[in-house]
């Protein structure tokens, strides 16, 4: 992360509260960015699997790949926990 929020300069460490302050800072609607994280949470593991299976039924090997996308669901579920989504 290029930026802080809410003093934090890694986005795991931001709350829900950091970001509603950034939205209004930025004049964005929390309620949007909410939509709009949220949308991007449900679709890019679907993405990034769909982009391993596609590795897979090449000559390449996955483990990086299958690495990654353990990382960003984790990622993922801390948002949703953050969020409340789960």
């Amino acid at each position: 992360m290029a930026m802080s929020i809410g003093g934090c300069f890694n986005a795991a460490d931001a709350t829900v509260e950091d970001w509603k302050k950034l939205c209004k800072n930025c004049g964005f609607g929390f309620p949007a960015f909410r939509n709009l994280l949220k949308e991007q949470v449900s679709s890019i593991e679907r993405v990034a699997e769909s982009e391993r299976d596609k590795l897979a039924n090449s000559e390449f090997q996955t483990l990086v790949a299958d690495m990654m996308i353990l990382e960003l669901g984790r990622s993922c579920d801390r948002v949703r926990n953050q969020f409340g989504w789960t």
